[in-house]
């Protein structure tokens, strides 16, 4: 029949013709409503309610003649972008009969049934999700990967990428043949043909990402990890910016694997940063959004961090932040990135203040978004280490009272963030003690500390604060803070079996005590401060007894009653003598300066006392040290201005002695 003819027919005959037991009116016909239906929205419509996708799936499974089967799905495949109401009904018929031909052993229809599938991973989210589920689908595509022909390797790839978009989904293929596909994967980077290396490197990108399966990838490229990166690094060369983002993502997802050290700093500084950072200049929106993701992950590197704010980056991520356009994810990862690159550098600071962001991110504190609010407490975390630069912006914003409020929050991760800042912003600034003061923070931080539904890593924060908060307060600061928690709660806290919290909770008693020695000891009870004191300072711990050496030092830094409480306890002075041949450096210089203190006012008896053990034996021996500060420290404590100790140490001291 002249298909001139066929072309003037209606809808319907056609559709009828496909029952036709003439494969000539057959194949006719299924051309036809093939041409028809291409790029026309309304014949795909139009042919649908007539029932034409049943018709033609009864075509595939039944029909003998192999071009009629290879149109037919064909055709199935151009029906694919009618509306999502028309297609719906169809579609589990339609997606489970080009799957039963993906599973069959002829090339043509496994091809033709692909490229069929492609299109509708692209035009039916529904579709991804039904191939997802079936295992023994998703393990046909993987096999598929290694096929000797081209194309069905190329829409094989395309439909595994387009189900793996979706995290959920991604997860379900991943747990079906998740080595499997890393495996092709890195074959596919090697293939000659440049469309299948590209189809990889985008598959890569996202599979890269996955906690669980970047470590494999890295163990697969082990044994010829050389050729595999020169491969992916070529593409940061190539003149399309989607493709050089995607090679930079792939590196970037391996480099977070701890293992991962197949690439060194300097590799990543001197071709991977800048080529990342020229992407931030790129004329397509979607290619520039994505940038600040990986930057987040480059910029943990000090040297790194210089080059970039050398490139006027931070000006690039204020422009991209007070958009107006700036999706909270992509906001997100650039606020992280500026607070990376704004960590150790002041200049970078400087020129956050100057960019007005800092009113961004008092915004950001404010959000209903959880996620932004913990990368506004670490961009201000950063911004923090330099008070000179925020100490206007700190005024106007008033970000220490956002931050209180955000510590009583039920997020664990946004307290924490917050603590973390209020941490910083608290040590050394008398204007932010008030404040901190003021707006109840030291109320909030011990009721956090203190409280049994706290996390270790809250508690752990609470305490770092108050140990800040406490560092050069004055003796008013510190009655007011023994108020709220008084010294049998911070003994209470010092026998606690941590470790971190013992060490953390002396620098608290170690803050205490500086330059108040008298009045702090008075309340905290001299014979309860020596108990916990004896008991620290035998510990197991270098660290802890590093603490309680410190908590020491300033005790004996006091007037001469708080000397003679530490000196009457023979435990004491027994740790000190031992101690003098610690191994750690830190521990005897620790050990000299207490010894040196409690001898400050040559007091013969405290001298006496120090008699009770040959400490004057230590102290030569330690004086002829091949450490320089340890041999100094030993002579000073051996030697005064006038009279030497060790004259005391030799002397009778059954009377008074004067210097």
């Amino acid at each position: 029949k002249d298909v001139r003819i066929m072309q003037t027919e209606l809808p319907l005959e056609f559709v009828q013709n496909l029952s036709s037991s003439d494969p000539i009116l057959k194949l006719f016909a299924v051309r036809a409503i093939k041409n028809r239906v291409i790029g026309n929205q309304t014949e795909k419509d139009c042919y649908l309610r007539l029932g034409v996708s049943t018709k033609l799936v009864e075509n595939v499974f039944n029909e003998q003649n192999e071009q009629i089967v290879i149109d037919s799905i064909v055709t199935l495949g151009s029906l694919a972008y009618s509306t999502q109401e028309d297609i719906l009904p169809e579609l589990s018929s339609i997606v489970g009969c080009l799957t039963q031909i993906v599973q069959s052993g002829n090339a043509r229809s496994v091809k033709a049934a692909l490229q069929a599938l492609k299109v509708y991973t692209l035009a039916a989210t529904k579709t991804v999700e039904l191939l997802a589920n079936q295992a023994v689908i998703v393990q046909r595509l993987v096999n598929l990967l290694t096929h000797e022909e081209r194309e069905i390797v190329e829409y094989s790839t395309i439909v595994i990428l387009r189900c793996c978009e979706n995290e959920q989904n991604r997860e379900k293929i991943l747990t079906i043949s998740g080595k499997e596909i890393v495996i092709a994967l890195l074959q596919l980077l090697e293939h000659p043909f440049f469309r299948l290396k590209e189809l990889a490197i985008e598959l890569f990108a996202i599979l890269s990402q996955e906690t669980k399966w970047a470590p494999l990838i890295v163990e697969k490229m082990k044994f010829d990890h050389q050729n595999k990166l020169e491969i992916i690094s070529s593409f940061l060369k190539d003149t399309r910016s989607l493709n050089r983002l995607l090679a930079a993502t792939c590196i970037i997802n391996l480099l977070k694997v701890k293992s991962f050290d197949l690439v060194s700093q300097a590799q990543i500084n001197r071709v991977i940063l800048p080529k990342v950072l020229m992407l931030l200049d790129d004329s397509s929106p979607a290619i520039r959004d994505k940038v600040p993701f990986l930057l987040v992950v480059l910029l943990k590197d000090k040297v790194a961090q210089k080059a970039a704010s050398e490139t006027g980056l931070i000006n690039k991520l204020a422009a991209l932040i007070l958009s107006g356009t700036c999706q909270p994810r992509m906001k997100e990862a650039s606020l992280l990135s500026v607070a990376e690159v704004s960590s150790w550098h002041e200049g970078s600071r400087k020129e956050v203040v100057e960019s007005n962001l800092v009113a961004e991110v008092a915004s950001c504190l404010n959000s209903t978004v959880p996620f932004l609010r913990v990368a506004a407490c670490k961009t201000l975390l950063s911004l923090s280490r330099s008070f000179l630069q925020l100490s206007a912006s700190l005024a106007e914003a008033n970000f220490l009272e956002t931050l209180l409020q955000l510590v009583e929050e039920p997020g664990e991760e946004t307290c924490e963030w917050a603590l973390r800042t209020v941490c910083n912003m608290v040590v050394d600034n008398s204007g932010l003690k008030a404040s901190f003061l003021e707006h109840k923070g030291l109320e909030k931080v011990v009721r956090l500390l203190l409280s049994l539904n706290s996390s270790a890593s809250i508690r752990e924060k609470s305490v770092w604060t108050l140990r800040n908060f406490l560092f050069l307060a004055d003796r008013p600061t510190k009655e007011l803070f023994l108020k709220h928690l008084p010294f049998e709660q911070i003994f209470s806290l010092l026998e606690e079996d941590s470790e971190w919290m013992t060490v953390l909770v002396a620098g608290i008693v170690r803050n205490l005590l500086f330059k108040d020695v008298e009045a702090i000891v008075e309340i905290a009870k001299p014979y309860r401060l020596i108990g916990v004191l004896q008991r620290l300072i035998r510990s197991d711990s270098v660290e802890i007894i590093k603490q309680a050496l410190s908590i020491l030092c300033n005790f004996a830094s006091g007037p001469p009653p708080c000397k003679a409480h530490i000196l009457s306890s023979l435990s004491i002075l027994q740790s000190l003598f031992d101690l003098l041949d610690h191994p750690d450096v830190e521990v005897k210089l620790s050990v000299l300066l207490c010894i040196s203190n409690l001898l400050w006012q040559r007091d013969s008896k405290h001298v006496a006392m120090l008699h009770q053990l040959p400490f004057q034996s230590k102290l030569l021996e330690a004086s002829e040290s091949s450490d320089l500060v340890i041999a100094e420290r030993a002579r000073a404590c051996l030697c005064s201005s006038e009279t030497p100790i060790i004259d005391f140490l030799a002397k009778d001291v059954s009377s008074p002695q004067t210097n």
